[in-house]
Order: structure tokens, then C-alpha cells, then sequence
């Protein structure tokens, strides 16, 4: 059933990504850091997710 639409070449063009907001990807970037490390020592200081 999908196995000729599996076999069809995919078409499409590669976009360029611009940053024009730094302070939303500064703020984005220490927001996941932060979760990162508080989810990976939360068993640690006992905190509960």
C-alpha cells in the first residue's frame, strides 16, 4: 500500500535559517541547559519531576 510512495525520491530544497532575535536564543538556550541539568541530578537533591 505505501510502498510505492516510500519509493518516490523526496523533493525539496534546503532553507538558510536567519537569527535576527539573539536575547530569545540566549534565553532559550540557558532555559534548556538549566532543565538539562536539573533533570539529570534531581534523583541526587531529592527534587521530584
Amino acid at each position: 500500500m505505501f510502498c510505492k510512495q516510500l519509493q518516490l525520491p523526496v523533493v525539496g530544497t534546503p532553507e538558510k535559517h536567519v537569527i535576527t532575535d539573539k536575547l530569545s536564543l540566549v534565553v532559550g538556550i540557558a532555559h534548556l541547559a538549566v532543565c538539562t541539568v536539573l533533570l539529570s541530578v534531581s534523583s541526587y537533591i531529592g527534587l521530584k519531576m
